[in-house]
């Protein structure tokens, strides 16, 4: 489990371009020296001025930021 590369990602497929107004969050693990991955969604959607990649993912500009935040770090803990 040490060779594990994991990460947030955020609107993935350029949704928010395309005219979108919100994007999903989604999980990104990989392998080291790998190009496979694998995307966990987490069930969040965010407008672009509420993610910030600040310590991996912290939302803000929104009512429930709190929430949302330790919702998603609860979910990157269980990978």
């Amino acid at each position: 489990m040490d060779n594990l590369s994991i990460r947030f990602v955020f609107d993935r497929r350029n949704g928010l371009a395309k005219g979108k107004t919100v994007a999903p969050l989604h999980i990104e693990v990989r392998q080291d020296k790998s190009t496979k991955r694998i995307l966990k969604p987490t069930g969040i959607k965010l407008k672009s001025s509420e993610f910030t990649p600040k310590n991996g993912f912290t939302c803000k500009n929104h009512p429930n930021a709190s929430t949302i935040t330790a919702k998603a770090h609860r979910i990157f803990r269980d990978i």
